[in-house]
This record gives C-alpha cells, sequence and structure tokens, in this order.
C-alpha cells in the first residue's frame, strides 16, 4: 500500500501523520526503491515502513530533547534530499516529449479530460515542442519559457488554419507582418497547460521547481467585456434576417432560445425532447449531463423557464409535432462531435452572423448570453437569480452553500422581463410540416 510506480520504477510513498505535520520536514515521504521488480520492491517498501515508523514513534515518544529532535530530523531530511537528489539528477534528463506523455496518459486514465480537452491539450503541447525542441524536461529554465512567452505574443490566430502560414518554419512566420496576433486570453491558456504540466512534473520529483508559474498575462480589459452585447441594430438584423425553414429548423429556433434564456450554445443544440418538460406548473428547460450530454460545471445543471415569446412563436406545437413523429431530441439535423452538438451549428451561425448581423468580432453567439445577463441586471433582478438563469457559481458562500435553489416561477418571473421588441414570420403548423413558404407575422 505504499508503493507507487512512475515509468518502470517503484518508490516508497507515505502519508505524515497529521500529529507530526507541525514537526515533520516534509507532508510526503517519498523516494525512490531503485527497482523494477515487483517483489523486490515489496521487501524494500517494508523496510522502508520499519525504518518510517520508528522515526515515527521516536517523534511521539517525548524522551527526545530539542537537540536530540532536530538532529533526528536532519539525518532523515537528509536522506530524503539525497534520495530525490540522486533520482532528480536522471530524471532531469527525460525528454520533455516522454514527460508529456505520461503526463497525459495519467489525466486521460483518471477521466479528468474529455476529447476536445485532449484534443486542445496536445495541440498546445506540439506547439510547445515545435518552439522549444525535445529537451530534457530539468534544462527548461525561466529564461526558456519567458522567451516562449515573447513568441507567443508574436504568433498569428489561428496559425493552423490560415494557408499563408501553412508548410512554413515558425521563425519565418514570426518574422511577417502579422496583423492578427493571439489574443491574450488564448497565449494565456497556452501557459496555463504548460504550467500544469511543470507541476505535475514538480509532484512527480522530476523537477525541483515549476518555471512556468505566474507566466499569465494580466487582461486589461475586463471579463464583460471579451464579448459584447447585441445592439438594438443587431437584433434588428437578426430578426429580419431569421426564416423558418422546415429542413433546418435548429437556424430559427436555437438563436431564439439563446436569446430568451441566456442558455450556452451547446446546451440547447443538445436537447432532448424530454428535457423540455413542467416543472411545478412552468415550462422549462431541463439542462442536465444525462445520457451523452456535457455541461460547464455543476453550477450549469439547471432549470430555465421556457420564455413566452417562444411559445408565441409556435415552439410548443413544434415539440408537439416532433413527439408525435416519435423523435428523440429537438434538433436531429445536429450530430455528437468532439466539441458536443453545437460544432456543425456553431459554424453555420458563424457565417450568418457575419454574413446578416455584423462583422464585430467580439459579438458571437455567446454575446446572447450578455444580452440576457445585461437586460436582466439593468431592471434590477438580484443577481443571484441571474446567476442560477445563467448557470453561473454563486459567489456568495451563504447562498452557494446554504440556499437552495431558486423555484421555476421564480425564474419565469424574471424571464419574462426579457423583451426585445422583435418582429418575426413563422409558418404554422400545417406550413411547417409541408415545408410552404406562407407565414404569419409575430
Amino acid at each position: 500500500m505504499y508503493l507507487t510506480r512512475i515509468g518502470s520504477r517503484y518508490y516508497f510513498r507515505m502519508r505524515t501523520p497529521k500529529d507530526l505535520l507541525g514537526i515533520f520536514p516534509t507532508p510526503f515521504i517519498k523516494h525512490s526503491l531503485r527497482t523494477s521488480q515487483y517483489k523486490s520492491a515489496v521487501s524494500l517498501a517494508r523496510l522502508e515502513l520499519s525504518k518510517v515508523e520508528r522515526v515515527f514513534a521516536l517523534l511521539r515518544s517525548g524522551l527526545l530533547n530539542q537537540e536530540q529532535r532536530e538532529k533526528l530530523l536532519s539525518e532523515f531530511q537528509g536522506e530524503e534530499k539525497k534520495a530525490v537528489q540522486t533520482r532528480s539528477n536522471s530524471i532531469s534528463q527525460c525528454p520533455l516529449s516522454k514527460v508529456i506523455a505520461l503526463y497525459c496518459r495519467d489525466y486521460e486514465t483518471a477521466g479528468r479530460w474529455t476529447a476536445k480537452t485532449t484534443f486542445e491539450m496536445t495541440s498546445m503541447f506540439n506547439f510547445f515542442l515545435s518552439v522549444i525542441g525535445d529537451r530534457g524536461i530539468g534544462t527548461i529554465n525561466r529564461q526558456d519559457l519567458l522567451d516562449y512567452r515573447e513568441k507567443l505574443l508574436k504568433t498569428p490566430s489561428h496559425i493552423n488554419k490560415r494557408k499563408e502560414y501553412r508548410d512554413k518554419p515558425l521563425e519565418e512566420i514570426l518574422k511577417m507582418d502579422v496583423k492578427h496576433t493571439m489574443s491574450v486570453t488564448s497565449i494565456n491558456k497556452y501557459l496555463t497547460c504548460l504550467s500544469s504540466l511543470f507541476q505535475w512534473a514538480l509532484r512527480n520529483q522530476m523537477i525541483t521547481m515549476n518555471p512556468a508559474e505566474g507566466l499569465a498575462l494580466p487582461k486589461h480589459n475586463r471579463a464583460e467585456e471579451e464579448r459584447e452585447k447585441y445592439s438594438e441594430v443587431d437584433l434588428k438584423r437578426l430578426s429580419e434576417a431569421l426564416e423558418y425553414d422546415h429542413k433546418h429548423p435548429e437556424r430559427f429556433w436555437i438563436p431564439l432560445i439563446g436569446l430568451h434564456s441566456g442558455m450556452r450554445l451547446t446546451e440547447i443544440c443538445q436537447l432532448y425532447l424530454e428535457d423540455v418538460k413542467e416543472v411545478d406548473g412552468v415550462l422549462c428547460f431541463d439542462v442536465n449531463d444525462e445520457k451523452d450530454k456535457r455541461v460547464k460545471n455543476s453550477a450549469s445543471k439547471r432549470i430555465v423557464p421556457v420564455h413566452p415569446f417562444l411559445k408565441s412563436l409556435g415552439f410548443i406545437e413544434y415539440i408537439d409535432s416532433l413527439r408525435e413523429e416519435k423523435r428523440l431530441r429537438l434538433f436531429e439535423n445536429l450530430t455528437l462531435k468532439r466539441d458536443g452538438y453545437g460544432h456543425d451549428f456553431g459554424k453555420w451561425y458563424g457565417r450568418f452572423n457575419r454574413e446578416y448581423i455584423t462583422d464585430n468580432p467580439k459579438k458571437v453567439f455567446h454575446s446572447f448570453r450578455h444580452n440576457v445577463a445585461d437586460s436582466l441586471k439593468q431592471q434590477g433582478i438580484d443577481d443571484f437569480v441571474i446567476a442560477e438563469i445563467l448557470g453561473h457559481t454563486h459567489s456568495s458562500i451563504t447562498m452557494g452553500r446554504y440556499g437552495k435553489r431558486y423555484q421555476p416561477q421564480v425564474l419565469l418571473s424574471a424571464i419574462e422581463r426579457l423583451d426585445y421588441k422583435l418582429s418575426l414570420f413563422v409558418p404554422d403548423r400545417k406550413e411547417r410540416r409541408e415545408g410552404e413558404g406562407t407565414a404569419r407575422p409575430i
């Protein structure tokens, strides 16, 4: 039970007892047993356990004076440092690519990463390797990472997607006149990824310090300024451009649901028919992570009342028609991909948004959430109610730990305050089925 294995080698690892944490030099005792044979490792671990328990017993006995205790601790700590140093000297030369592979395997097998996270982390690590080279993990210092950060500041955004940068070495690209470089948010994502890697290497005694700690760049803009809400003019253009297409109903309903609920794109795209249901007499969207659905965090699991405006457009009739046809999901044109059910729709909306609504890069589908949040805030709706609707974590300890979730009627009262004065045309139920072009104004 005190064995752990890293690579092919076994290590003795034991947590320091709570009553000795104040006087023992380390919270964990861990060093190499210098064997890859399990039976030998078991025998050596027993010897180590006997030695460690003897030290613990002496410290607890009360028979040692201050000088004797300090001598015992210094001798034991000296053994620990010697074992760590011996291991560090050899492991610091471990190629970066191997350390990355071990780190990724650790997180993947623990089920901490989704397929999307694995893809993103692998991409960022590959970029780092292309810049720094496959060197020993222990040879990478702070200056190396500061130089890497400087290169990130000059790196084009979406470098792997743009034709003008394909098949060109990075050094050549960095000398080009780049108009659109990576955002601070993206750069910090790359740096956080590295810090996590080096912190993992530090915990596993591959390095003695984390050279990537504290590299993140400061954000000059407030978080809410990273994305902008749609203006009244934008929403007017949206209402004029939206047309009901019986072959692609998602292109009509999803933007309107986003604007009248504040739900995230993926949360809407992955909805099943059973997720639209009455809760305490209020028709709601049930946002959950059942089946093949995903949520951002635990606070994202919530209910959001269906806005009356959606009902006036025939949303309930749309749901009923799907149930009659024995459908399972609200938008069966959308298929599950690496980024969830919203992958294809997100691409379509990006094109639609730029062609019909705005060319402002800060106005995207996520802007609907800002519209909802700002509209409710300006009308004096309680911050905790807004957080509940949007699926944000409560900042208050009292509300977050002890407060129960709001009743559907309370949330509906807030949702009903959203009124964008939209004018839309939507076909009636028969026309939607037959795909005729006639529409009635709402």
